[in-house]
């Protein structure tokens, strides 16, 4: 899925020059195109603490989402290098089952459509390999078609606050 001189996975016909572009997402998500132009989920945030790592997104109903490393290069679109795990929005282990609309601007740097679609957020033990800095993306599978990779997300630190006492006493 990576180092191909363009994207990783593309469902619209390439363009007239030949090159290949990203399908940005929308509403409702019936399109025309390979696998149904289904929309790719959104990353958010990654988020890792200790040796936990969050992950919160948007993606359709029930779509079986996996999860990858993001090959190195300058593209705001991944291509997926390693795979890291896969997880069912809507699951168990799904933290957040609300509803949300996005877009259409810029998200993590980058356009990606316009959807009002579920939300999810994982948490997993943090694969070898995955630290601050690490850039990820992702698919998603419904009823056996599959959608372009999405736009990265950057694994950021869990932030940390801190209380200050007051030094005066009462």
């Amino acid at each position: 899925f990576y180092n191909n001189g363009d994207v990783g996975v593309d469902l619209i016909s390439p363009c007239d020059d030949g090159t290949t572009r990203v399908t940005l997402n929308d509403f409702w998500d019936e399109d025309d195109g390979g696998n149904g132009a289904l929309n790719y989920p959104l990353l958010q945030r990654a988020i890792l603490s200790s040796d936990v790592l969050r992950i919160e997104g948007f993606a359709s109903a029930r779509a079986t989402i996996e999860f990858f490393v993001a090959a190195q290069d300058e593209r705001a679109f991944g291509e997926g290098q390693t795979f890291l795990f896969e997880a069912v929005e809507g699951a168990a282990n799904d933290l957040d089952g609300s509803h949300h609309e996005y877009g259409p601007g810029k998200i993590n740097g980058a356009l990606q459509g316009r959807d009002r679609t579920t939300r999810f957020a994982f948490e997993i033990s943090a694969p070898e390999g995955v630290g601050i800095g690490t850039r990820l993306t992702a698919t998603a599978s419904i009823g056996g078609e599959t959608s372009e990779f999405c736009a990265v997300v950057v694994v950021e630190p869990a932030l940390e606050i801190l209380v200050a006492r007051d030094s005066l006493e009462p």
